[in-house]
């Protein structure tokens, strides 16, 4: 067990976690937000944050992470200028910036001091990955009710499930999801601070970027840089009309590496699903479809179309579905020879073809959708028979009532929650 130290603070200080924080003299702010004695803060694992002690504090420290001393603050004159400026109107501000450029930070801070100076504010998060507001693979909407020292403390109000902890091959309903969220959270706050992900080089993050901005017509478009990596995409913004406030990146940024990343991402799923508790619901898939996939878009094959298929490839076919457009197959076993995938191809010329195997679906994310597409939650998919047409997920959503469509998402979870496998967008 971890002891707890005691420790004199006064000026600025970076604080990575883990580590749990108890104000037992004066106060102190961290990420704009202040606490005074007898407040504790939980700075997360692989997470970090500003502290400023107003003058002398004592603070008692208890885990594994770290108090540095600064000789300065690591928030720029610039962005307590910008947040002075938004503090006195209804705007939504959309932030760009590359990997690790402290948006989630900025935002962070900007929305606890909006919120102190009399703003509603509600909060974006669109970084599916690394997601704050809401489980990972959804954009979450968030609004803030005091101030906070991460994100994640922030609950969601609403959510759009995209399926995936990656925007790559998934920028349609990433731009779709946001612009919803946005006009949803205009309703609900003065100030919308949209985060984004540090997707902004190649052809497909050009095009997330910009359409997301062209979808959503922010009032501002602030880009953190630290030189002019973004240039690429303010030139393009400004000449479409957009005002953009090039701030600088906080001097200070807790660089996460491949691992620090995963490793949130699987504290986040543990958290949604272990910590709010799950339950197995069953679910009539004639009442309740599966959606965002080729499967359930057609109708069951005939016995003949089934004995056709066998007979040319000799595998079991467990169950075909035949819409205008497409032909899915879910085969009894993985083929041997890939001249199978040919002859299976050539039974259906005129359609796209997707072939699964017998258990594919185990482990998968599934977005839990209402009336419209209203999101209700997630869950993960333990069993589906489609002879019998009968989904079994595993989620925290107690009635399910509302529940209209099951959305397929293209990650793969084990029974701890961890992330064992990205599909390819459009697998099945």
């Amino acid at each position: 067990m971890a002891v707890e130290r005691t420790e004199e603070v006064s000026g600025f200080y970076v604080v990575e976690g883990p580590l749990r924080i108890r104000i037992s003299k004066g106060s102190v702010e961290l990420t704009g937000k202040s606490l005074s004695t007898g407040d504790e803060a939980i700075i997360p694992y692989a997470k970090a944050t500003l502290m400023e002690a107003q003058g002398e504090a004592e603070v008692k420290v208890r885990g594994g992470g770290s108090l540095t001393k600064l000789d300065r603050s690591t928030i720029p004159r610039e962005w307590m200028d910008f947040v002075d400026s938004v503090s006195s109107r209804e705007c939504t501000v959309f932030t760009l910036g590359y990997v690790d450029s402290g948006k989630t930070f900025f935002v962070t801070y900007t929305a606890n001091k909006a919120l102190r100076d009399g703003l509603k504010v509600s909060v974006v998060d669109c970084d599916i990955g690394q997601s704050d507001v809401g489980p990972p693979t959804t954009i979450g909407l968030g609004l803030l009710k005091e101030p906070v020292v991460f994100l994640e403390e922030v609950n969601a109000v609403s959510a759009y499930f995209v399926g995936s902890t990656s925007p790559a091959g998934h920028l349609l309903p990433m731009v779709v999801g946001t612009a919803k969220l946005v006009e949803e959270a205009r309703r609900l706050g003065s100030l919308v601070l949209i985060d984004t992900p540090g997707m902004v080089y190649g052809g497909p993050a050009r095009a997330y970027q910009l359409y997301t901005v062209e979808a959503v017509n922010p009032d501002l478009v602030v880009a953190l840089q630290r030189n002019d990596e973004l240039k690429h995409l303010t030139k393009q913004l400004k000449s479409l009309g957009f005002e953009v406030v090039e701030l600088p990146a906080s001097p200070w940024v807790k660089q996460r590496n491949r691992s620090d990343r995963r490793l949130l991402r699987e504290r986040a799923f543990y958290n949604y699903f272990a910590k709010k508790g799950v339950v197995k619901q069953v679910f009539n898939l004639r009442e309740a479809s599966i959606v965002g996939s080729f499967l359930g878009s057609g109708c069951p094959a005939s016995p003949e179309v089934l004995q056709a298929v066998e007979a040319v490839t000799n595998c079991k076919v467990e169950y075909c579905e035949i819409s205008e457009d497409s032909a899915v197959l879910l085969l009894a076993d993985r083929p041997r020879v890939r001249e199978v995938y040919a002859k299976i191809r050539s039974c259906f010329t005129d359609k796209t073809v997707k072939l699964v195997h017998k258990g594919f679906y185990q482990g998968l994310v599934v977005g839990l959708l209402g009336v419209r597409g209203r999101f209700l939650d997630i869950g993960v998919l333990r069993e589906l028979d489609l002879k019998e047409m009968r989904a079994v997920v595993e989620t925290p959503l107690r009635e399910i009532g509302e529940v209209k469509a099951l959305k397929m998402g293209c990650v793969r979870l084990d029974d701890e929650y961890r992330e064992v496998e990205r599909l390819e967008p459009g697998y099945v």
